[in-house]
C-alpha cells in the first residue's frame, strides 16, 4: 500500500524483492527520504514485518552532484533478521571509502510502530525512546496546535484592510531563534477560511522554521502578532494555558533538542532541502513541570527567565547602532545560550557521556 507521496524507487525495490529467491539479495542506490519520512511508513513496515533489512550505508553530500539529492546504499532480503548493520558517512566528507567503514548493529527490536523509522544513530535513538517512556515527558503536539505555513499565491492580497476579517500576511520577513522579523505585510480576508483562523489570531505562537540551519539548529520564534505566515513558517498554537511560551520556546531552541531531531529524522540532513515535518515536530518530547514540586517549580521559572533575557537581549542586538555594540550584546546571547543548554541537559536528567554526544555533533 503505497501513500500519497513517495519515490519512484519505491515501486522498483518492491517489485524486485518479489523476484529474489531465499537467498537472495537486493542493492540499490537510492534518496534516503524513505528511511524516516513520514508517507514511507508502509513501505519501511513492509521491509521490517515482511522482508529483511541487511544494510544500510547514507553517504555524504554531493555523491552525484547531478542528481543532487542525499542517497544510500542499501541491500535487502527476502528473510526477516534480528539485525540490520547501518553508516553515516559525515556529511562534508570529500573521500568515502567504501572499504573501510565501521558498522553499528542496530536490533530490529529498535524499530517500532506505527512509524517503523530507521533508526540512524543507537544512542540517540536509545535516549528518546527513553524519554517517550518516561510519564515526565509529553509530546510538543499534545498542547500545542500546529499547521503548515501558507504560500502566498493562496491568496487575493490587498495594501490595506478590506473587512473585519483582514489579516496581515508576512509577506517579507523571517522567523529566527527567539524573534520574528516583520519587514513587509500586506492584507488578505480569512472569510471564507475560518478553520484557519485559531493558528493566526492574536494568541501565543511558537513558530517554527521549516528549513533547518546549516548548523543543525531549529529555528523557533515567539509571536502574539495577528498574522498569517509564509509558507516555510510553522506555527504551533499553545492550547494549555499550563505551559508557559518562553519555556517551551527555549526548551526548542536548545542544542540538544536540535541534536535530537537530527539524529533521528534523515530528512533534517537532507543536502538539497534540510527540512522539519510536523509530524516529527509534533513528536519532540517535552519535559513537563511538577508544580507541586518546589525544584522543578524553580527551574521552570529559570528557564522563563532566561529566555526573557535571551528576548531583551535580541532587540538590543537589533537596535544597536555601532558593531562594537551589537558585538556586546551577541556575547551576552551566547553566553544566555549556554545557560540555556545546561537548564535543558539538568530537565532532561542527561548523563556525562550523553551531553558530550550533543556538545560534539
Amino acid at each position: 500500500q503505497l501513500q500519497r507521496k513517495y519515490d519512484s524507487a519505491v515501486v522498483f525495490v518492491l517489485a524486485m524483492l518479489r523476484k529474489l529467491n531465499s537467498r537472495g539479495l537486493l542493492g540499490f542506490i537510492s534518496s534516503i527520504t524513505w528511511q524516516t519520512g513520514e508517507n514511507y511508513a508502509k513501505f519501511r513496515e513492509y521491509l521490517f514485518t515482511q522482508s529483511g533489512v541487511v544494510q544500510l550505508i547514507n553517504m555524504p553530500f554531493d555523491v552525484f552532484p547531478d542528481a543532487y539529492v542525499d542517497t544510500g546504499i542499501y541491500i535487502l532480503t527476502t528473510e526477516l533478521r534480528s539485525n540490520y548493520s547501518i553508516f553515516c558517512f559525515p556529511k562534508k566528507e570529500k573521500n568515502p571509502d567504501l572499504e573501510r567503514i565501521d558498522f553499528a548493529e542496530i536490533p530490529i527490536s529498535a524499530v517500532v510502530p506505527p512509524d517503523y523509522k530507521i533508526v540512524l544513530d543507537a544512542q540517540t535513538q536509545s535516549l528518546y525512546t527513553r524519554l517517550a517512556n518516561n510519564p515526565q515527558f509529553t509530546t510538543l503536539g499534545s498542547f500545542t496546535l500546529s499547521t503548515q505555513g501558507l504560500a502566498g499565491n493562496r491568496f487575493e492580497c490587498f495594501d490595506q484592510e478590506s473587512n473585519k476579517n483582514s489579516y496581515p500576511f508576512l509577506e517579507k520577513g523571517q522567523a529566527y531563534r527567539y524573534f520574528l522579523q516583520i519587514e513587509q505585510v500586506k492584507y488578505t480576508s480569512l472569510t471564507d477560511k475560518q478553520s484557519l483562523v485559531p493558528f493566526y489570531g492574536s494568541n501565543p505562537k511558537l513558530l517554527i522554521r521549516r528549513v533547518i540551519s546549516r548548523q543543525d539548529r531549529l529555528l523557533v520564534a515567539y509571536t502574539r502578532e495577528r498574522m498569517i505566515f509564509k509558507k516555510d513558517i510553522n506555527p504551533f498554537v499553545l492550547n494549555d494555558n499550563q505551559w508557559n511560551p518562553y519555556y517551551v520556546l527555549g526548551i526548542l531552541n536548545s542544542r540538544f533538542i536540535s541534536s535530537l531531531y537530527v539524529k533521528t529524522s534523515s530528512i533534517a540532513t537532507k543536502d538539497d532541502f534540510r527540512q522539519t515535518t510536523l509530524a516529527e515536530l509534533r513528536r519532540l518530547p517535552i519535559r513537563a513541570i511538577d508544580f507541586t514540586n518546589p525544584a522543578d517549580v524553580a527551574r521552570h521559572d529559570r528557564m522563563v527567565a532566561l529566555v526573557e533575557r535571551m528576548l531583551t537581549l535580541h532587540q538590543q542586538r537589533a537596535s544597536a547602532q555601532t558593531e562594537t555594540d551589537q558585538q556586546l550584546f551577541q556575547r551576552q546571547i551566547d553566553a544566555t545560550d549556554k545557560q540555556i543548554d545546561a537548564l535543558v541537559y539538568e530537565l532532561y536528567a542527561l548523563t556525562g557521556d550523553e551531553i558530550k554526544i550533543v556538545e560534539n555533533a
